[in-house]
């Protein structure tokens, strides 16, 4: 009995049963080393060059060509100590630029100031303004007017058309001067065209405004007050413009001249 235990067997087992395994494991080991861990390893860095270059040009790449391009304007001096205060680039930019780069001071109130606007943090681009501003540089060069749209229905002197208009005019400037002073200037610069047209009745009148405000015109409706010739509240005469002429024309091209 104690002979069948202390035989050998065990021992012999167990040494060539642990060599050949351990010849074996690190056989196999080398193999899966290469092909598990060595390819997503060799993947991996490949990828991540990729990423980035590619990631770059599209969405990051535009707003940092426009950080760049906003940042060459002002010079490390306004850009860094802003920076150093721990306010973010994209901000320091927006302040710089909102002030025309006069002073780090200047820019830190704009900062302050516009803290809260929900994309003080988003980057200056200025492919956005560069577009804004090419439509009203258009609109300055081409012909602009205002039209008077008489209420012909009432049956109005000419006195009462004249004072009138001029309530439609002023109604209309006075409403721009201080909501868009911008719609204005080239119609200021170029004389104040006025046009007088007739309109046939108050069905016609309604129309041309609604018209006029949904391809954006500003318009002016005037309600009498009823001291001379018609009952009070009494719609008169329409304003609409200044504008530009191509534009107003197809809201009121087919009224005759009064």
């Amino acid at each position: 009995m104690s002979d069948g235990k202390a035989t050998a067997p065990p021992v012999e087992d167990s040494t060539p049963k642990g060599a050949p395994p351990a010849q074996d494991k690190a056989a196999p080991a080398p193999d899966k080393a290469p092909v598990l861990p060595a390819q997503p390893a060799t993947d991996k860095p490949n990828s991540v060059p990729e990423k980035p270059s590619a990631a770059a040009p599209t969405p990051a790449g535009t707003a940092s060509e426009s950080k760049q391009v906003v940042a060459a304007d002002f010079p490390s001096q306004l850009v860094q100590p802003l920076v150093d205060m721990g306010i973010s680039r994209n901000r320091v930019i927006k302040g710089l630029h909102a002030t025309g780069g006069k002073s780090v001071d200047a820019a830190l109130s704009w900062i302050l100031e516009h803290e809260n606007d929900p994309d003080i943090d988003d980057p200056l681009v200025l492919s956005k303004p560069s577009s804004s501003t090419s439509k009203p540089k258009r609109d300055v060069d081409s012909p602009h007017k205002m039209v008077l749209c008489v209420n012909m229905d009432l049956g109005m002197k000419t006195g009462k058309i004249a004072a009138q208009c001029a309530h439609a005019a002023v109604g209309v400037y006075s409403y721009l001067i201080r909501k868009k002073p911008h719609l204005l200037d080239p119609w200021l610069s170029q004389g104040q065209a006025k046009v007088v047209l007739k309109a046939p009745n108050l069905v016609e009148i309604h129309a041309l405004e609604e018209k006029a405000r949904g391809v954006g015109l500003p318009t002016y409706l005037v309600a009498d007050a009823g001291r001379t010739q018609i009952a009070a509240g009494s719609e008169t005469v329409l304003a609409i413009g200044p504008g530009p002429v191509d534009v107003i024309d197809g809201v009121t091209g087919h009224l005759k001249l009064l």
